[in-house]
């Protein structure tokens, strides 16, 4: 099973929002969808 990651930025947070909402399916896979989060050094 390959695991791939990938990240998208948004010029508005209501899309996020609204994005984060839904399910979603690519490829008949579910995509878990996650906001990412920095790390603190």
């Amino acid at each position: 099973m390959h695991r791939e990651i990938g990240f998208i930025t948004f010029e508005n947070a209501d899309f996020v929002e609204n994005l984060m909402a839904d399910t979603h399916e690519l490829g008949g896979s579910n995509v878990v969808v996650d906001r990412a989060t920095p790390k603190v050094i």
